[in-house]
Parts: structure tokens; C-alpha cells; sequence
């Protein structure tokens, strides 16, 4: 009787010892990103630009380009990470698609009355750790999230906008 006890015993902390194990793998999937290889679009082109106004306090930024030869019927774009910052995928014509990342939009309230420091917002920083030349899209496909990653991404000349003349 002994024996059998025992051994019933040994199955039952195998069998908690493998549940605890599958479960433990599955919280460290939640927390890994993984990126889509084939995806339901193609890339013709993909550069950034980066720009400054020509007046002061005009501000500066960086805009990115996907230029697509083909998305599938379905594919909703939404964000683009790019240099540690999110901006919106916005449709710029029938194949060009622009992220516009602006170096100013963040703009902070110092004042000795924390009442009104409390209005500044937290800037928003990408999930992602990409090098200089690389970004993240985040697309919806069937209703399901996915993210892209792209390298190699080419720099253009930087855009210098001419000051305004009253």
C-alpha cells in the first residue's frame, strides 16, 4: 500500500511540475515580439527625410516614406517606430504612405506652481530598440495585429523649408 502511495505521489508532482512548466512558457511568449516575415503588402520604396523650418520656432522632424506596389484588401496600417518615437501611419496617395515625426511636439510648462506643471504629458517612446536605419509597422490584418520590421532604410537630402515673407 506504501508503494502505491508513493508512486502516486511521484506521478502527481511530475505531472504539477510539467503544468507549472508549460505555464511558466506560455507568460514568456506574452511578453516577446515577433515579426512578420511574410506579409500581405509589398514594399516598393522606403527612405526618411529629415526637415527643418525656415522660421524660428518653426521646428524640425523626420518623415518617413513607404511607397507600396501592392497591399492586400484587409490590411489597415497604423503606426510607424522609428528612431525610439510613433507616429500615425497616414495615407499620402494611392501607393505612398507617410510616418511624420516631428522633434518639437513635445513642449513642457515650467512653473514654480506644480498645478501647472501637472498639465505636461509623459512623451511617448517606442516599445522597440531599432538602430538609426530601421523601423517598425504595426499593421492590422483580419482583425489580428502584426509588426513589420524594416532595415536598411535610405537617408535622403534634408529638407530645408524656405522662411515665409509677409
Amino acid at each position: 500500500m506504501k508503494i502505491l502511495n508513493f508512486l502516486i505521489l511521484i506521478i502527481f508532482v511530475v505531472l504539477t511540475l510539467g503544468l507549472l512548466r508549460s505555464c511558466k512558457s506560455c507568460d514568456t511568449n506574452k511578453n516577446t515580439t515577433e515579426f512578420i516575415i511574410n506579409t500581405p503588402f509589398s514594399i516598393d520604396k522606403i527612405y526618411y527625410q529629415e526637415w527643418i523650418a525656415g522660421t524660428q520656432g518653426g521646428g524640425s522632424g523626420v518623415n518617413l516614406y513607404v511607397e507600396f506596389s501592392q497591399i492586400n484588401e484587409g490590411v489597415l496600417l497604423n503606426e510607424f517606430y522609428f528612431r525610439n518615437n510613433i507616429a500615425a501611419v497616414k495615407k499620402s496617395n494611392e501607393s505612398l504612405y507617410v510616418g511624420h515625426f516631428n522633434a518639437n511636439e513635445i513642449r513642457s510648462i515650467q512653473d514654480n506652481d506644480r498645478q501647472n506643471e501637472a498639465i505636461n504629458s509623459l512623451p511617448i517612446e517606442s516599445q522597440f530598440k531599432l538602430k538609426n536605419h530601421e523601423a517598425i509597422l504595426s499593421y492590422q490584418y483580419d482583425n489580428v495585429f502584426f509588426y513589420y520590421k524594416i532595415s536598411n532604410i535610405n537617408e535622403k537630402e534634408i529638407v530645408a523649408y524656405p522662411t515665409i515673407k509677409n
